[in-house]
C-alpha cells in the first residue's frame, strides 16, 4: 500500500522504508482461526476477525460500516479521536 504513488507525495522512499522496518519490528502476526461473515464488505470481516484472533482491544477506523457496529463480541470499534479522548 505505502508503495502507491500517492504516498509520493507525502513520504521519500526511505521514510517509507523506515515506517515498515519499524512496523515489522514492532508487529506481531496473528493465525486466523475464527472466520465471520457479519459485514457486507469481506475485508471489514477481515478486520473483524484480526481483531478477534488477535484479542484486540479495539478497532480503530474511520470506516462507516464498522463504526456502526460499536462493539464487536467484546471489542469496542472507534474512531481514531476517540480512541485518544479514551487515554
Amino acid at each position: 500500500m505505502l508503495r502507491r504513488s500517492k504516498f509520493r507525495d507525502y513520504f521519500t522512499d526511505e521514510e517509507r522504508r523506515d515506517f515498515l522496518e519499524q512496523l515489522e519490528i514492532n508487529s506481531e502476526r496473528v493465525a486466523i482461526t475464527c472466520f465471520f461473515q457479519v459485514c457486507r464488505d469481506p475485508k471489514d470481516n477481515m478486520m473483524l476477525e484480526l481483531a478477534i484472533n488477535g484479542k484486540a482491544d479495539y478497532v480503530i477506523t474511520r470506516d462507516k460500516d464498522l463504526l456502526t457496529i460499536d462493539v464487536f463480541q467484546g471489542i469496542r470499534i472507534v474512531t481514531p479521536e476517540a480512541f485518544l479522548e479514551l487515554s
